[in-house]
């Protein structure tokens, strides 16, 4: 099944029509139905965006053997689960990103005051020629 296929197949069990689908991503209703009839390839960007106005997973629309995935989504819908809760996340994962700035920064840094370094010694080298 392709993914414009799934696309109709998912907006359809969500009883949206192209029209509403449309709106909620922001293009026109065209561009809906030429996706869906795989006239128009769609990129990833619209793809999340479908993902998030249909309220579904995006293995719904990438993954092969989809009918599991699809029911998957539907209940986890229905469950209504907390929305994502950065405080839940522990601090390492958290500061990981922060750790590898710092460090790329302490490098250059490094780099910097090696450069500087050299400078002064250039300098030092020209005086005492003058």
């Amino acid at each position: 099944m392709t993914i414009g296929a799934r696309i109709r197949k998912t907006r359809e069990a969500s009883k949206m029509n192209q029209e509403a689908l449309a709106f909620a991503i922001g293009v026109c209703q065209g561009t809906i139905c030429n996706i869906e009839s795989d006239r128009s390839k769609v990129d990833f960007d619209t793809i999340l965006r479908i993902c998030k106005a249909l309220n579904c997973d995006i293995k719904v629309f990438v993954c092969e053997n989809n009918e599991d995935t699809m029911q998957q989504s539907k209940a986890k819908k229905e469950r209504k689960e907390p929305p994502f809760n950065p405080v839940c996340l522990d601090m390492e994962q958290l500061l990981t990103p922060v750790y590898v700035l710092i460090e790329k920064q302490n490098t250059q840094n490094g780099i910097i005051q090696k450069l500087l370094e050299q400078n002064a010694k250039l300098i030092e080298l020209l005086q005492v020629k003058i």
